[in-house]
């Protein structure tokens, strides 16, 4: 039997309904049909991602473009109209990294970040409780990671910086521990880098967190040429 219209779970769905009737067929709820196609495609997009756009320098640019494209079409196909909730918190975040000093900026986006998620989540305590139905709520937290992440590592790469140029390497408040060396960021990235770095398409449903020195290593294949330093161990 359908589902009546008033039904919550159907109401204030914001996702595309085009399958409704192939999610009928297999009995789960729109929502959930959506998000499991979702990350099923997302597997087989990955590996023609692989195949046809391999890391090397010149497929750099197109594939920060084709993930975040592919991003954008997965989330607006599962989340609808709700996807303006990451453009707009990222869209802050950036403007926050060019215009607030890095000293201050991780901070400040941190607050904000956090009151931004919180307003999202008390917005769906007081109008949606107890509405199981898929929302923007989990991609904002995955964002909300990745934004303070982000921020974190560029005050990491401006102490960094700072502690090279005043050769202060005995001040505790420059010193970097080995993860923040090594995920620390010196200049802001690029609009196509932060944008594919906010939607690629594996993870933009639910994660999990990549940083984003890791991130663009794996988009630039430098990931690739990591070896580990135990196997170089065993092999000598």
């Amino acid at each position: 039997m359908d589902q009546p219209a008033s039904n919550p779970a159907i109401s204030t769905y914001t996702g595309s309904r085009l399958l409704s009737p192939i999610a009928d067929m297999a009995g789960l709820p729109i929502d959930q049909f959506n998000f499991l196609l979702s990350e099923i495609v997302a597997l087989i997009l990955a590996m023609c991602f692989r195949r046809f756009l391999p890391p090397k320098p010149s497929n750099t640019f197109a594939r920060h473009l084709v993930a975040s494209l592919l991003g954008i079409a997965i989330s607006h196909f599962c989340f609808g109209a709700q996807i303006w909730h990451l453009i707009i918190q990222s869209s802050i975040v950036y403007l926050m990294l060019l215009w607030i000093p890095p000293k201050h900026s991780y901070l400040i986006i941190f607050i904000f970040c956090m009151i931004y998620m919180s307003a999202v989540h008390i917005h769906r305590l007081i109008y949606d409780y107890g509405n199981y139905t898929l929302d923007i709520s989990g991609p904002l937290m995955i964002n909300t990671q990745k934004l303070t992440a982000l921020a974190f590592a560029f005050y990491d790469g401006y102490r960094s910086k700072e502690r090279t140029k005043e050769q202060r390497s005995n001040e505790e408040h420059l010193t970097l521990s080995d993860d923040q060396e090594k995920q620390k960021i010196t200049d802001i990235p690029t609009p196509i880098e932060f944008l594919s770095y906010i939607f690629y398409f594996h993870g933009i449903c639910v994660g999990p967190l990549c940083f984003f020195k890791d991130y663009c290593d794996f988009v630039e294949g430098r990931n690739l040429l990591v070896i580990p330093t135990s196997k170089i161990s065993d092999e000598q």
